[in-house]
């Protein structure tokens, strides 16, 4: 069975409040005459569901082009924090993450209004982003559009200490539906060429 995750890109799509707000226009329209329809996008390419790569933070780091594709299609652990006001490391008790793995966090974010951004959300902690290094994790998902505590605003722990070490982050996910435990995910990103980052359509597969 497959379970889309995936965030869409939409007009009404949540953004941070300094970034833009996507845009779909119909370039070419069959209603206005034309031979056929064409859509033009304009967004960030931190919109819906995305992944980070390193260059997002480091200016010498790898664009999402460079990445190997074996890096979107991974073995997953889908943790539940209930209702933790953060991703802490006893989280991780229990878990059995080999190398290169994925694993991906279901919050109470899932109950937060997507009109706008919270003034508060559940995010991961950087002892939690210390712990998945060291165990060799390969992708880190949050279900919502920012993995860092407000608090740290302008400071990023998490983002630094994860794509530091080649750690790929997993923004804007949506795991209402999905239950705890392994999966198989595929997490493809489009192709552009020097990107930091790039929206992807993320799948589990149970």
């Amino acid at each position: 069975m497959l379970i889309d995750i995936t965030r869409p890109i939409e007009a009404a799509a949540l953004v941070h409040p300094d970034d833009p707000a996507p845009r779909l226009s119909r370039y070419y329209s069959i209603a206005a005459g034309a031979d056929y329809n064409l859509t033009r996008l304009d967004c960030t390419l931190h919109t819906g569901t995305h992944l980070d790569a390193p260059l997002h933070f480091f200016k010498d780091g790898a664009a999402i082009d460079e990445l190997p594709v074996e890096r979107f299609c991974v073995a997953c652990q889908v943790v539940d924090t209930g209702d933790a006001p953060s991703v802490e490391p006893e989280h991780l008790a229990g878990l059995e993450i080999n190398h290169g793995e994925a694993l991906l966090f279901k919050t109470r974010n899932a109950l937060l209004a997507r009109d706008r951004m919270a003034e508060n959300w559940v995010y991961i902690s950087k002892a939690v982003a210390q712990r998945c290094v060291v165990l060799g994790v390969g992708i880190v998902g949050l279900d919502y559009i920012d993995v860092e505590s407000s608090r740290d605003e302008g400071q990023y722990p998490v983002h630094r200490t994860l794509l530091g070490n080649g750690v790929l982050l997993l923004e804007n996910l949506d795991l209402r539906s999905v239950a705890p435990g392994p999966y198989k995910l595929y997490c493809f990103p489009l192709r552009i060429t020097g990107a930091e980052a790039a929206p992807c359509r993320a799948v589990l597969e149970r």
